[in-house]
């Protein structure tokens, strides 16, 4: 008979926020199923990708060769949009399940017992209100437009043709894809790619806080590392 005490971690979550977790619950997608969360993965791979394509296509840039790297060669685009930012977006379960089972090991393991949950409890509520705060979200988006200048900027002066401008422009006018690249697809990509940041770095923060409790740890178990 198993008489252990486990704290309740069916909600728990570290990337259940954040403008795109909300998003995805406005249109009902991004939730804890695989079909919802594919189908946020092809929402965002057509407000991505599938424009450019478009956009490309509609002024003669995919396969021109009026630039020198028309859209069809622009692999680190593709790349971002087809493979990584999917990558990303379908990380975010497993990476919450990974935590909640993590946290399972301890308890099970006897490491943290029934007299740590309320020290759990305190540490549950600080991470909850790293998760929820608006400010990360606002200084991410603060770095993004900061960024997208100096890289336009910098593009702009290059004296490599690529769609994203207009043939024979190459540091003025920008292309209709170039344009919703800039306002939308490149903050989308960006966002995501800070946020997870910001979501390991309060993984290590609780995690960190967790090895702060009176961990009851043996020379046999693996975890005992975890308190210095």
């Amino acid at each position: 008979m198993n008489d252990k005490v486990y704290p309740v971690l069916d909600d728990f979550s570290i990337t259940g926020s954040g403008i795109f977790h909300w998003l995805g619950k406005r249109l009902n997608q991004g939730g804890a199923s695989t079909r919802s969360n594919s189908i946020w993965v092809l929402i965002m791979m057509a407000i991505t990708w599938l424009p450019l394509l478009v956009l490309s296509a509609l002024q003669g840039l995919t396969f021109s060769d009026k630039v020198d790297i028309p859209f069809w060669k622009d692999f680190a685009i593709h790349s971002r949009f087809l493979i990584i930012l999917p990558l990303l977006l379908f990380a975010a379960r497993p990476f919450d399940f990974k935590l909640i089972d993590l946290t399972k090991q301890f308890f099970k393991s006897g490491i943290l017992d029934e007299k740590d949950l309320g020290g759990y409890a305190e540490i549950r509520k600080k991470i909850k209100d790293l998760t929820d705060s608006i400010w990360p979200d606002i200084l991410i988006l603060m770095v993004i437009v900061l960024n997208l200048i100096f890289r336009f900027i910098s593009a702009g002066e290059s004296q490599i043709s690529i769609w994203i401008f207009l043939p024979g422009s190459v540091s003025s006018s920008m292309s209709w894809a170039g344009i919703y690249l800039a306002i939308i697809c490149a903050p989308i990509f960006q966002f995501v790619l800070i946020r997870w940041i910001w979501h390991w770095i309060i993984w290590f923060i609780y995690f960190k806080k967790l090895a702060s409790l009176p961990l009851e740890l043996n020379s046999a178990h693996p975890a005992q590392g975890l308190q210095g």
